[in-house]
This record gives structure tokens, sequence and C-alpha cells, in this order.
């Protein structure tokens, strides 16, 4: 993958075999792997709206739509706490976390990102106003990721 880079934390790469069960939100999946423990999944490098936030509900209906009820294939990035993971998310040879980012309803975390080549997906999606970007959700992205972060190691 061209841009994606490991945490420095992370020593070696690993991989996940998970099903999911749905979306929590529009960045976190609920799933079960395949000694059928639950994991819940944190979509890396991005952050969505939360809650009662505009584009909130819409955001977690896309990323349930993309990965309800499927085997996903995930690179983790960190592990905070035993059955949660952060990484980046395929359903066959889709790129979830791209994806999200492509249509809007997602951006691009920077101080956290470890695949720059999604910046070129969010510049898109910003330029033709989708999802979240008719708004003024630059600002409000940028705070947000400080606030919770993409990561299981907060940057110094």
């Amino acid at each position: 993958m061209v841009g994606l880079r490991r945490d420095r934390r992370c020593t070696e790469p690993r991989e996940l075999t998970v099903t999911a069960a749905r979306a929590l939100s529009g960045d976190t999946i609920a799933a079960t792997d395949s000694t059928g423990a639950n994991v819940e999944v944190r979509l890396s490098d991005i952050g969505v709206p939360q809650g009662s936030q505009p584009y909130a509900p819409a955001s977690r209906v896309l990323l349930a739509a993309v990965v309800d009820g499927k085997t996903l294939r995930v690179v983790v990035t960190g592990e905070p706490s035993a059955g949660r993971v952060f990484g980046r998310v395929f359903a066959g040879e889709l790129d979830v976390n791209r994806e999200l980012v492509r249509r809007g309803a997602a951006w691009v975390c920077w101080e956290y990102a470890a695949d720059t080549s999604l910046l070129q997906d969010e510049n898109g999606a910003y330029r033709w106003r989708r999802g979240v970007w008719p708004t003024t959700w630059h600002i409000q992205a940028r705070v947000s990721c400080r606030e919770r972060p993409p990561t299981a190691f907060r940057v110094p």
C-alpha cells in the first residue's frame, strides 16, 4: 500500500479475520474473530461525526452497509485493550477506511494517520462537497481527532 507506515510502537504487522456483527458508530465495528470472541474494531487514521452531530447517523449507516455480516480483514495498528483493536479494514478488495473518506462520511486525522495517501481522497470529497464537507467540518474534524484519536497511542 502506497503511503502506509506502521506505528513505531508496532513491531510486527498483524492481521485478524473477523465477521462483522454491526456498526456501533461510523468508525467502530462490533465483530467476532475466528475463535468466536467478541472484538471491537475501530478504524484507524480516520474520524467521523459522533452522537448527535450532523451526518453521524448517515456515517454509521454507510459503514453498516459496507461491512454488516461480512468477513473482514483487519490490519491491526494498535491494541489498547483485550477485545479492542485499531486497524485498517478490508471487505474483500474494498479498503473500508478509504471508502468512508472518499464518500465524505469520514475525515483523515492528520496528526495520527499512518496512511497519508488518504489525504487525496479527503481532498476530493472536500472539493466536490460530499458528505460532511458542505459545512464547516474542516475545523470541527481537526478538533474531533484530538478529542478521540484513531490510534491506541496518543501523539505527544
